[in-house]
């Protein structure tokens, strides 16, 4: 039985975004764990393991399905790090900027084995650039700096507190605002994919 060409390029951009999402949440656990957490190793999240994320449907079942459907499949909150038993702002800080970390990590590792690997099936190329671009598309989405995203994480422990406290409300729609401007803005929509391509 053969399988159709258009089944192996959405298998391997599947697969291989949830591979990405494990790797990223993992760099988020290891950043904690390293920075004072270790919380984060008996919760389970140094591993590769989908399943011990706190909300599997949302961090990673919904993500792969709108990737599947073309669009931006963005994570929901997966790693709950204890904030108060990190070492300061500073790895508070590390954290969220780990999981883009390695995210780029995965995304050159990926550039790399598309340049360098001896001629492989189309299909197997095809999936493997179309999730070349997600990832780097996602990485740029990711660090812009808007409550809610890992940019945002980075330089929020510095801030004074009492802006902390009035931007921590727009944690939750901080993504949906973002996800509405890229819907309806054309030109925002199109900068954002032509700057990953």
């Amino acid at each position: 039985m053969q399988i159709d060409q258009n089944t192996i390029v959405s298998a391997i951009v599947v697969v291989g975004w949830i591979f990405s999402l494990c790797f990223h949440e993992y760099g988020h656990g290891l950043a904690a764990y390293l920075g004072g957490d270790k919380s984060i190793k008996e919760k389970g999240y140094l591993s590769f393991n989908p399943f011990v994320y706190t909300n599997v449907g949302l961090s990673i079942v919904l993500p792969a399905v709108v990737v599947l459907l073309g669009g931006i499949g963005l994570p929901g909150a997966a790693v709950m790090v204890n904030s108060a038993s990190l070492r300061g702002r500073v790895w508070e800080s590390i954290v969220a900027l780990a999981g883009p970390l390695f995210s780029l990590i995965f995304t050159v590792a990926l550039i790399w084995f598309i340049r360098s690997t001896p001629p492989i099936p189309d299909e197997w190329l095809a999936g493997a650039s179309y999730l070349a671009v997600l990832e780097i598309l996602v990485l740029i989405f990711n660090l812009l700096p808007v409550p809610g995203l890992d940019g945002y994480g980075i330089f929020e422990p510095f801030l004074p507190k009492p802006i902390q406290d009035k931007l921590i409300k727009f944690q939750r729609f901080g993504i949906l605002l973002l996800m509405v401007v890229l819907w309806t803005v054309p030109w925002a929509n199109s900068l954002l994919w032509e700057s990953a391509f």
